[in-house]
């Protein structure tokens, strides 16, 4: 099961429309642990943002947070920052394994002392999974990781950088993935130039199961999110319940389709099968292939138009990064990146319009954020604590299996059950008139239909 992290400087999560915007790029980027940096969040402020670890400065400035999506399964055993809002430290169970989770922001002005200061306190987690995301304020390799010619406090901050790596056996993730291939992750205005200054920095262990890493294009913050697909142990799947989407019979087109496939499908089955049964089960196993199958196509499609938006904001990014000075590269740049906030802003057009409204939209999103999908941990037989995925599993299989074979008898004398009255059995024999089956059906709710049974 991949995990994915993305480290990214936000610069700013104060306004509740960026922080939004954010919110929903991470989702959208299906994140399963994100690292933030400059937050510029007061700590009363910090828990406006959700599940959070963060450290944060007394005055809006700095501010590091770590936010963990509630389906990720996620146990936190230690939590340590920094006073200065400059790092925070998550050590916790990801999925049975051990992870130590740390966001980093290094300060702009000499960067090394912090770098050292660093280097200690994560000395303590030596030989752990380490995965240390966010704005180093520096880069390990002047020539390849900057646009322009290194300075000689760019050299010295590549030496400090690299010094931390040395002693605590860290890898950049992006430069290990993408060899000398260059790519940057912030635009100085000021020198116009280009650097790499947003990466992380794993252990080996981690670096062993990391897949994918990637920069994104910067679209809310002046620094572009670096994403990290990796994989540790153990591997277990959830089964996914397919469901039929709502939205579809708003597609007038698709509607009437459906129609005629309904119509074709009685038409050439409907005499052929004896079994009614039979037929019933066979055209709701045809119909959800229809529907996945359309389903599909519109997703694909709207993929493509948002892939193609995100390639002319790529290709003009990287003409950009080749031109820094170029007015009109820069002012075509400007204009894709307004295009594409316009068509994520038209994708939640149903959120913008039902807001908060008391409906059914809001009750199923807050369902879904009250439901937890993963079960963490659990308390065996003993009280013990059980936090191993493997040994949860086999505690449910021991409880359920001791469950349903202890004698039927022996559990209901334990249980307190009502006991049906004389009259009310005498009620249950009757009849059951037609006044009262329609009275049954007028009091059904609205939108609601039979299951199976």
């Amino acid at each position: 099961l991949l995990y994915k992290l993305v480290t990214w400087n936000v610069n700013g999560v104060n306004s509740p429309s960026k922080r939004y915007k954010i919110l929903s790029q991470l989702s959208k980027m299906q994140c399963d642990v994100s690292f933030l940096q400059e937050t510029l969040l007061v700590p009363a402020e910090v828990l406006k943002v959700g599940r959070v670890y963060s450290s944060s400065f007394s005055s809006k400035r700095n501010g590091v947070c770590i936010l963990i999506s509630k389906k990720t399964p996620f146990v936190e055993l230690e939590t340590e920052s920094d006073e200065e809002g400059r790092f925070v430290i998550v050590r916790g169970l990801l999925r049975g394994v051990e992870v130590v989770l740390v966001s980093i922001y290094a300060p702009v002005q000499n960067p090394i002392p912090f770098y050292v200061k660093l280097g200690t306190i994560l000395s303590k987690y030596k030989g752990k999974n380490i995965i240390a995301g966010g704005n180093w304020n520096g880069v390990l390799d002047s020539s390849l990781d900057k646009s322009s010619a290194p300075t000689t406090s760019d050299l010295n901050i590549s030496r400090g950088l690299k010094e931390l790596c040395r002693e605590m056996g860290l890898i950049d993730s992006w430069r290990a993935v993408h060899g000398t291939k260059k790519d940057y992750t912030f635009f100085s205005k000021v020198h116009s130039s280009y650097s790499r200054l947003d990466t992380f920095l794993t252990s080996h262990l981690v670096a062993l199961g990391t897949t994918e890493v990637n920069i994104h294009n910067r679209t809310l913050s002046d620094h572009a999110p670096v994403s990290m697909e990796f994989l540790p142990e153990p591997r277990l799947f959830k089964h996914i319940m397919w469901r039929f989407n709502n939205s579809l019979l708003k597609d007038k087109a698709f509607v009437a389709s459906l129609k005629t496939e309904i119509a074709s499908f009685f038409q050439l089955n409907e005499d052929s099968i004896d079994s009614v049964q039979l037929l019933w089960d066979a055209f709701k196993a045809t119909l959800r292939g229809w529907l996945i199958s359309h389903t599909s196509y519109r997703k694909k499609q709207y993929q493509k138009q948002w892939k193609e938006l995100e390639k002319v904001v790529n290709d003009l990014e990287q003409l950009h990064k080749a031109s820094p000075k170029d007015a009109m590269i820069a002012g075509e740049l400007n204009k894709a990146h307004l295009d594409l906030q316009e068509f994520i802003t038209r994708t939640k057009k149903k959120y913008f319009e039902a807001g908060d409204k008391a409906g059914r939209l809001l009750a199923h999103r807050l369902k879904v954020l009250e439901n937890v999908n993963m079960v963490s941990e659990i308390r065996d037989i003993n009280s013990n604590i059980i936090k191993n995925p493997m040994e949860i599993t086999q505690e449910f299989q021991s409880f359920c299996k001791e469950l349903y074979t202890e004698s039927i008898d022996n559990f209901l004398n334990k249980s307190s059950l009502p006991i049906l009255t004389e009259e009310g059995k005498s009620l249950l024999q009757n009849k059951i008139s037609e006044q009262e089956v329609k009275q049954a059906i007028k009091d059904l709710s609205s939108g609601k239909a039979p299951g199976c049974d």
